[in-house]
This record gives C-alpha cells, structure tokens and sequence, in this order.
C-alpha cells in the first residue's frame, strides 16, 4: 500500500521514526521500495553524486525531474520527496529570513510530470 504524506504525519504525531534514504535511479528506487522503506529522497546532492559537478549549485530544475521521474518508476509504495536546486535567495546576515524561492511552486507543479504521487 503506497505511503502518503498522512502516514508519515501520523508516524510523526505518534514519536515514530522511519527510515528516509536517497535514490537516484529507478533500480535502486525498487531495490528500497521492496525492502520496506518509506520514504525516498531524490536530493540536489545529484550533481556531486551522479552528476559529477562540484557542488550541488549547478543542478537545475529539469535535471531533478529526470532523477524524480526515475525514482518514481522504481518505487510503488514510497513517498518520494524531492530537494533542490536548493533555495540560493538568502539574503544574508541582518536582512532577514531567506525568501521562498519561485520554484517551489515549480516543484509542486511539476511533481505529477516526474511521475510522483501528491498527498494522500
């Protein structure tokens, strides 16, 4: 049975831990899923790991969809959650919190084209 954002609400609610692990590719997504894993990260740590950059700065948005859109593939009963590209529009010290980066919007509207299952 797929694990949805209410599951991992009430686990929280109730002091349970659960296991979060990162997959980037659709094999490793099943090989977790199948192990009993509940929750999958596909993170913007993508560009150090698989994707040879640097740092994670130079994903973008249509690399993580890729990655997303695998992971989803491989998994059938994980949540995924996806990171990244990471918020870069702080502000710096004494000008207040970091603002929300337009594309968490982009996030959100573009779950569903990774392939990946919103809310419960």
């Amino acid at each position: 049975m797929p694990v949805t954002i209410f599951d991992l609400a009430a686990w929280k609610a109730r002091g349970e831990r659960f296991v979060m692990l990162t997959a980037y590719d659709a094999l490793t997504a099943r090989v977790l899923d199948e192990a009993g894993v509940p929750l999958l990260l596909v993170g913007d740590s993508l560009g150090n790991n698989v994707l040879g950059y640097d740092s994670t700065i130079p994903v973008t948005m249509e690399e993580s969809l890729v990655f997303t859109a695998a992971v989803a593939r491989g998994a059938r009963n994980a949540a995924l959650g996806r990171g990244g590209p990471h918020n870069r529009r702080g502000r710096g010290a004494g000008h207040g919190p970091p603002r929300p980066h337009p594309a968490v919007g982009q996030r959100l509207r573009r779950l569903p084209r990774a392939g990946a299952r919103r809310g419960g």
